[in-house]
C-alpha cells in the first residue's frame, strides 16, 4: 500500500502505521492531492489516551479507522468545510488544539446517522469530566461553533 501514497508517506503517520486501515490512508491522499496543500496528521493508530472506544485503537477491529490531522493555510471552517467533500462517516472539529483540525474516521455506521455519520466538536472551554460523569465538551454542530469558525474568518 505505502509504495503508492505520493504525499502522506509511512513516517508521517507515527506510531505503528501498519495498524491503520488502509482505506483511511488512501482517503486522506486523496483529501491531500485535491486540496494542494500539506497535511499534517497528529495520530492515526494509538494505544491510549482517547475514550474507550476510540477508533484510533485496533482493538476489536484488525486496524485504526481515524485520523488526527490539521490541513495547513487553511482556516478550521475551511478545513471541514473541504473534508465534508469525502466519504468519511465521521468528522469531529477541534478549534482548541494547539493546531486547530480534525478528526475523520470510517466508523461503521449505526443507527443514529445511517447515512451521514456522526458530526462532532469539542468544546475545551469547559472543564473535563469527574470519573464517571459523561463528557459534556463534545457537542453536536451547533450555532455557537458556527460562530466561533466564523469569528476566525
Amino acid at each position: 500500500m505505502w509504495d503508492k501514497i505520493r504525499h502522506l508517506p509511512r513516517e508521517e503517520w507515527k506510531d505503528d502505521p501498519d495498524k491503520v486501515l488502509p482505506d483511511l490512508v488512501y482517503l486522506l491522499e486523496e483529501v491531500r492531492v485535491d486540496s494542494d496543500v500539506p497535511v499534517v496528521i497528529h495520530v492515526a493508530y494509538e494505544k491510549g489516551g482517547h475514550v474507550q472506544d476510540s477508533s484510533h485503537y485496533a482493538v476489536a477491529t484488525e486496524f485504526a479507522s481515524g485520523v488526527d490531522f490539521h490541513m495547513v493555510g487553511l482556516s478550521l471552517l475551511d478545513q471541514w468545510l473541504f473534508v465534508e467533500r469525502y466519504p468519511f462517516n465521521g468528522i469531529g472539529i477541534y478549534p482548541f488544539w494547539n493546531q486547530p483540525g480534525l478528526h475523520a474516521d470510517l466508523r461503521r455506521l449505526g443507527r443514529d446517522h445511517p447515512h451521514l455519520g456522526k458530526r462532532w466538536w469539542r468544546d475545551d472551554r469547559l472543564p473535563p469530566p469527574k470519573p464517571g460523569e459523561p463528557d459534556r465538551r463534545y457537542k453536536p454542530i451547533d450555532r455557537e461553533l458556527l460562530r466561533l469558525l466564523l469569528a476566525d474568518e
